[in-house]
């Protein structure tokens, strides 16, 4: 769990010290990309590939390449960083505030619930992982079955 600690002692002070409306438009203008993607509305068959950084084409066997189609104006902000459910565990304080600003937040306070949110997450994980509900199940999709004196069989 060494990897919960952090430090933002790296910031500029005035980025730390950040807060409400200021730190909104500071979050907006500078992570909006990383916190947010468009929406996946599906794959449009072309002739042309497309050109950009981010779609990857693919090109098909009658010679027509493959363009996954994703929203310019509706955001998600569905597993943006690693793709795991972890990620919006992590930024759900940073959403939060994204949608109601309050004056009183600071850069830092973000910060600090995002790896708060996490290790909660993780500490829920774990107690499940060590449940009676999770050990039975387990044992019921593997088809594990044990003899009398526990050994498995």
């Amino acid at each position: 769990r060494e990897w919960t600690d952090y430090s933002i002692d790296h910031w500029d002070d005035n980025i730390r010290e950040m807060q409400g409306i200021r730190l909104y438009k500071y979050l907006w203008n500078n992570y909006r990309s990383s916190l947010y993607k468009g929406k996946y509305y599906g794959n449009l068959s072309s002739e042309t590939a497309v050109k950009h950084n981010r779609i990857k084409s693919k090109k098909l066997s009658d010679g027509k390449y493959f363009n996954p189609y994703y929203s310019r104006i509706t955001l998600v902000h569905e597993y943006v960083l690693t793709g795991m459910c972890y990620d919006d565990s992590m930024l759900s304080p940073i959403y939060k505030f994204l949608e109601h600003p309050e004056e009183s937040t600071t850069f830092e306070d973000l910060i600090a619930d995002c790896f708060n949110e996490i290790i909660k997450t993780m500490e829920k994980e774990e107690e499940y992982y060590n449940s009676d509900e999770y050990i039975s199940e387990t044992m019921q999709d593997n088809n594990y079955e044990f003899t009398e004196d526990g050994k498995l069989y």
